[in-house]
């Protein structure tokens, strides 16, 4: 089944735009802005996984936004902005590899 991707990506730039933004521009974390884009990027896991190509564009729109997390770091209480980090960080090495993100269970053996 083809994945319409341009409007994923769409959907993932205004989901983004909404959370960075705000980060960005007034150094607000808007939470519920960023649970919107975090279940977004959890979805596109699995709506992506099977995809023989994913647009890098796809890619770049998250990196973009971890970047901006990673920014805002040193205006956030220590420790509260780097569990969302990593996360978004995990989800995207999940679209990277084609792997659908609550997958991996530790300790237990990879079937590929």
């Amino acid at each position: 089944m083809m994945i319409n991707q341009n409007e994923l990506l769409q959907n993932l730039r205004g989901k983004s735009t909404d959370f960075a933004y705000p980060l960005t521009l007034e150094n607000v974390f808007l939470q519920e802005k960023y649970e919107d884009l975090l279940s977004y990027v959890i979805i596109l896991t699995s709506q992506l996984k099977d995809e023989d190509y994913i647009l890098k564009d796809i890619l770049i729109e998250l990196r973009l936004t971890i970047s901006a997390m990673e920014n805002f770091q040193g205006h956030s209480p220590e420790g509260k902005i780097e569990n969302n980090i990593l996360k978004l960080e995990e989800i995207f090495g999940c679209l990277s590899s084609g792997e659908v993100y609550g997958n991996r269970f530790p300790g237990v053996p990879r079937v590929i």
